[in-house]
């Protein structure tokens, strides 16, 4: 049943945001594309959590393995981390205050000439045919 609602939710996820990207302020849909998402990461944890306790019980034991500590690349992660977190808070401070963003018209080719061409082609570079 957990394994259904998650694919449930990440398709609803995706639909949300794509409908969302249609429209003059995207901002909701964002926020409502991302709190699913949450749900789904969420309904995935408890999902591997149920597959490990009940399926792989007899041969997988946690407590039998011997933790070692790997101190020399800590200082790596928690700069990059931190400062991927510091990146995060400045994009989220300047996004609320941003000014409305407008969705992208879509453009509209012309069908095969012009009608100031007298019937005649345009080529690449502006030399008509």
């Amino acid at each position: 049943m957990l394994l259904v609602a998650g694919i449930a939710g990440a398709v609803a996820a995706i639909l949300v945001v794509a409908r969302a990207l249609r429209q003059d302020d995207c901002r909701t849909g964002a926020i409502g594309g991302t709190g699913i998402t949450f749900l789904v990461i969420a309904a995935m944890a408890v999902m591997r959590d149920i597959l490990r306790d009940d399926y792989l019980k007899l041969y997988f034991h946690p407590e039998r393995f011997v933790v070692q500590t790997q101190w020399t690349v800590l200082p790596l992660f928690l700069t990059v981390f931190l400062g991927g977190v510091a990146l995060w808070a400045v994009m989220l401070w300047r996004y609320p205050f941003t000014a409305t963003i407008k969705a992208v018209p879509t453009v509209q080719w012309m069908h095969a000439t012009a009608p100031d061409s007298g019937g005649k082609m345009p080529r690449a570079g502006g030399v008509e045919q």
